[in-house]
């Protein structure tokens, strides 16, 4: 039996986060109980599993997660902080799972891209499900609160990419690639959560920019009429609050829900361990950060000041170093990427950078979106910038 469970999942089993955004749409329980069995079923086949050719990378990811870690013995819940900094070791870990089996067949690359392609199709028809029984049986539809629109944000680019290379006539791929974008774009409008509409923003203009390769006027001048018509379509949702306030700040400060007043309390207010911070997860227990207008909440909204206060200076700053080393990397060998994989590069980049948008208004740095979706899209861009390193490499050599 443990045999045949390994077998399995070097077969297709490895592939199970691509379906992780997806599971989320129907609820946590769901989310966590297929990375669980995920992580108990990638057990079987650690053995198996060598990643090469990645020490720098390695060295970062251990780096920070021990950064996190010091806090933890003098955090005010410790109990608190060690259960975030535990699953978010175990979802960004996963991912390294991810890269050693882009190392183990040069062909799982493409079958990682379709799952997600696949899956994001499939998360749209089931966000609308979703929608449709939320309309029918609830008594009162909230969707910021029942809609989860950074799913699909972040299948976006994915999905699209599945349907062009899908063997359909080419009408049918058009077809499907513009109803596929509208019907997300319409969930996202309707989600009323602007912090997935700037995700989806930033997803658009990768696409056309990275993707497509059309000029930047074309790219913006298409993102401008989406704009354009999700405030003709919910501006009264998406810019609530704007006119609110006597000045500038006020303004800004109502129209992002009191995150400027949430971010100048935290800088006012710092952790009184400026190394390593308050502890992961223990920013809600200082609330004279935390504090707006009566209401506590759970963190700061943004993941530089999230990192910051909770992990202090040294977390902030491996987290940027992880970062850059990341796109630096994948920067610096872009050009001896083959052009189909390129292509491939320039998916997950848009998906890494959507997530990052969101990032800086909503999503934290512990959170599952980043650990798991950005963490993945970072170890493709290294797996194929480490390929074509090592090309580039072998042709010095030779020649």
């Amino acid at each position: 039996m443990p045999e045949a469970l390994k077998t399995r999942f070097l077969q297709y089993g490895w592939l199970a986060p691509a379906t992780l955004p997806l599971a989320m749409i129907g609820g946590r329980g769901l989310f966590h109980s297929v990375f669980f069995l995920y992580i108990l079923w990638a057990l079987f086949s650690v053995r198996s599993l060598r990643i090469e050719n990645h020490r720098s990378y390695l060295l970062l990811f251990s780096l920070l997660l021990a950064s996190y870690a010091l806090s933890i013995p003098f955090a005010v819940d410790a109990a608190r902080a060690m259960k975030t900094w535990s699953t978010l070791l175990l979802f960004s870990g996963s991912t390294l799972i991810t890269l050693a089996m882009l190392q183990r067949d040069p062909d799982n690359l493409r079958r990682l891209l379709a799952a997600l392609g696949v899956c994001g199709l499939v998360a749209v028809l089931a966000a609308y499900a979703d929608l449709g029984k939320i309309l029918l049986l609830e008594d009162e539809f909230a969707p910021r609160h029942q809609l989860k629109a950074v799913n699909l944000t972040f299948y976006l680019p994915f999905a699209l990419a599945w349907l062009w290379m899908a063997a359909a006539p080419r009408w049918a791929r058009v077809a499907g690639i513009a109803l596929t974008t509208a019907a997300i774009i319409g969930y996202v409008i309707l989600s009323e959560e602007r912090s997935s509409f700037v995700g989806l923003v930033c997803a658009l203009i990768c696409l056309g920019i990275l993707v497509l390769r059309t000029h930047p006027l074309l790219t913006i001048a298409f993102v401008s009429g989406v704009v354009v018509l999700a405030v003709a379509l919910n501006g009264e949702a998406l810019l609530r609050n704007l006119s609110k306030g006597e000045d500038r700040f006020s303004q800004l400060d109502a129209f992002s829900s009191g995150r400027l007043t949430l971010w100048t309390q935290a800088i006012q207010n710092p952790p009184e361990n400026w190394l390593i911070g308050a502890g992961m997860g223990n920013a809600r227990h200082h609330m004279e950060a935390v504090s707006i207008h009566g209401n506590l909440v759970k963190h700061l909204h943004n993941i530089w000041l999230d990192a910051w206060f909770e992990t202090g200076i040294l977390g902030l700053a491996l987290l940027l170093a992880l970062l850059f080393y990341v796109f630096s990397t994948t920067s610096r060998h872009w050009q001896r990427i083959p052009r189909p994989e390129r292509l491939t590069a320039a998916l997950f980049v848009t998906g890494a950078l959507t997530i990052l948008a969101e990032t800086q208004f909503s999503i934290s740095y512990a959170s599952r979106e980043f650990g798991i979706y950005a963490f993945t899209c970072f170890v493709v861009l290294l797996h194929l910038a480490g390929g074509a390193a090592r090309q580039g490499r072998a042709a010095s050599g030779s020649g």
